[in-house]
């Protein structure tokens, strides 16, 4: 999953690069970018979450025959205890929300340095 989030964030600075070097774009927008940039990394993360989310919860209900929403009897094995410990017991998901926030701030800096290296890579190109 964390391949995915790399993903879009390369994809994102790829777009980067290729508008920079088509429009002459003041700096000052590389602050705007690298806002755009944190912004789609908080919810490329907040979905990435749900995805794995849905994903243990689809494992954990699978185990549940009559389809009641309810494990009884049969239904409960070690390894519908084993998915149930893994849904219940991931508190990260929970607080996604908070900890994506606090990475996405420090990533601020990180973002607009890249935006100062894109234009650096194009000037070099351009010159």
């Amino acid at each position: 999953m964390m391949l995915i989030l790399l993903g879009i964030q390369f994809v994102f600075y790829f777009l980067t690069f290729i508008l920079k070097t088509k429009k002459n774009l003041a700096r000052k927008r590389n602050i705007l970018f690298a806002l755009i940039q944190i912004i789609i990394f908080y919810f490329s993360l907040l979905i990435i979450v749900k995805i794995i989310d849905l994903q243990l919860e689809k494992e954990l209900y699978s185990f549940d025959l009559n389809g009641d929403g309810i494990f009884s009897g049969d239904e409960i094995t070690p390894e519908q205890e084993k998915a149930m410990r893994n849904y219940i017991g991931d508190a990260g998901r929970t607080l996604a929300p908070i900890t994506g926030a606090v990475y996405s701030l420090l990533y601020f800096p990180i973002a607009i340095g890249i935006e100062f290296l894109i234009d650096w890579i194009v000037k070099k190109i351009k010159a």
